[in-house]
Protein backbone atom coordinates (compact mmCIF):
# COMPACT_ATOMS: atom_id res chain seq x y z
CA UNK A 1 0.00 0.00 0.00
CA UNK A 2 2.71 2.42 0.59
CA UNK A 3 3.56 2.55 -3.06
CA UNK A 4 0.38 3.27 -4.05
CA UNK A 5 0.76 6.61 -2.11
CA UNK A 6 3.16 7.91 -4.05
CA UNK A 7 1.45 8.22 -7.32
CA UNK A 8 -0.38 10.37 -7.92
CA UNK A 9 -3.84 8.77 -6.69
CA UNK A 10 -2.30 8.22 -3.85
CA UNK A 11 -1.33 11.51 -3.03
CA UNK A 12 -4.69 12.60 -4.63
CA UNK A 13 -6.39 10.41 -1.75
CA UNK A 14 -4.29 11.65 1.00
CA UNK A 15 -4.93 15.13 -0.03
CA UNK A 16 -9.29 14.71 0.16
CA UNK A 17 -8.85 12.69 3.03
CA UNK A 18 -6.73 15.46 4.97
CA UNK A 19 -9.49 17.70 3.31
CA UNK A 20 -12.23 15.75 4.88
CA UNK A 21 -10.68 15.35 8.18
CA UNK A 22 -10.32 19.42 8.73
CA UNK A 23 -13.83 19.91 7.71
CA UNK A 24 -15.11 17.76 9.73
CA UNK A 25 -13.29 19.17 12.42
CA UNK A 26 -14.13 22.88 11.78
CA UNK A 27 -17.52 21.79 11.60
CA UNK A 28 -17.64 20.23 15.14
CA UNK A 29 -15.30 23.51 16.47
CA UNK A 30 -17.61 25.70 15.58
CA UNK A 31 -20.67 23.18 15.96
CA UNK A 32 -22.31 23.54 12.75
CA UNK A 33 -24.28 20.69 13.42
CA UNK A 34 -26.14 22.46 15.67
CA UNK A 35 -26.99 25.18 13.00
CA UNK A 36 -28.13 22.43 10.55
CA UNK A 37 -30.42 21.19 13.57
CA UNK A 38 -31.85 24.81 14.16
CA UNK A 39 -32.16 25.33 10.04
CA UNK A 40 -33.85 22.61 9.18
CA UNK A 41 -35.99 23.33 12.46
CA UNK A 42 -36.95 27.12 11.40
CA UNK A 43 -37.88 25.77 7.83
CA UNK A 44 -39.34 22.66 8.35
CA UNK A 45 -42.42 23.74 6.67
CA UNK A 46 -40.70 24.91 3.36
CA UNK A 47 -38.59 21.27 3.79
CA UNK A 48 -35.27 21.87 4.62
CA UNK A 49 -35.51 18.03 6.28
CA UNK A 50 -36.28 16.60 2.78
CA UNK A 51 -33.43 18.54 1.20
CA UNK A 52 -31.10 17.43 4.06
CA UNK A 53 -32.05 14.28 3.41
CA UNK A 54 -31.59 14.66 -0.28
CA UNK A 55 -28.35 15.91 -0.16
CA UNK A 56 -27.13 12.84 2.09
CA UNK A 57 -28.66 10.50 -0.36
CA UNK A 58 -27.15 11.96 -3.72
CA UNK A 59 -23.64 12.32 -2.24
CA UNK A 60 -23.89 8.68 -0.62
CA UNK A 61 -25.02 7.76 -4.27
CA UNK A 62 -22.45 9.54 -5.74
CA UNK A 63 -19.81 7.46 -4.08
CA UNK A 64 -21.00 4.17 -4.80
CA UNK A 65 -21.11 5.19 -8.24
CA UNK A 66 -17.89 6.43 -8.13
CA UNK A 67 -16.56 2.80 -7.11
CA UNK A 68 -18.56 1.38 -9.70
CA UNK A 69 -16.64 2.96 -11.90
CA UNK A 70 -13.32 2.50 -10.34
CA UNK A 71 -14.24 -1.36 -10.64
CA UNK A 72 -15.42 -0.85 -14.61
CA UNK A 73 -11.63 0.84 -15.12
CA UNK A 74 -9.57 -1.81 -13.29
CA UNK A 75 -11.23 -4.64 -15.47
CA UNK A 76 -10.53 -2.73 -18.22
CA UNK A 77 -7.13 -1.78 -17.79
CA UNK A 78 -6.33 -5.74 -16.69
CA UNK A 79 -7.72 -6.67 -19.88
CA UNK A 80 -5.89 -4.10 -22.39
CA UNK A 81 -2.69 -5.29 -20.50
CA UNK A 82 -3.35 -9.03 -21.33
CA UNK A 83 -4.26 -8.30 -24.50
CA UNK A 84 -1.11 -8.92 -27.15
CA UNK A 85 0.73 -6.10 -28.87
CA UNK A 86 1.66 -5.90 -32.26
CA UNK A 87 5.14 -6.35 -32.63
CA UNK A 88 7.13 -3.65 -34.37
CA UNK A 89 8.36 -3.69 -37.91
CA UNK A 90 11.89 -1.88 -37.47
CA UNK A 91 10.34 0.80 -40.39
CA UNK A 92 8.85 4.51 -40.02
CA UNK A 93 5.42 5.44 -41.04
CA UNK A 94 5.82 7.16 -44.66
CA UNK A 95 3.65 10.50 -44.38
CA UNK A 96 1.57 10.44 -47.71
Amino acid sequence: MPVFFQSRAGRQCLLVMALGVTLWLVGAILELDNWLVAFVGAYENYGADKLVLGLGIGGAMSFVYSMLRIVDLRKEVELRASAPRPRPTGRQPTIT
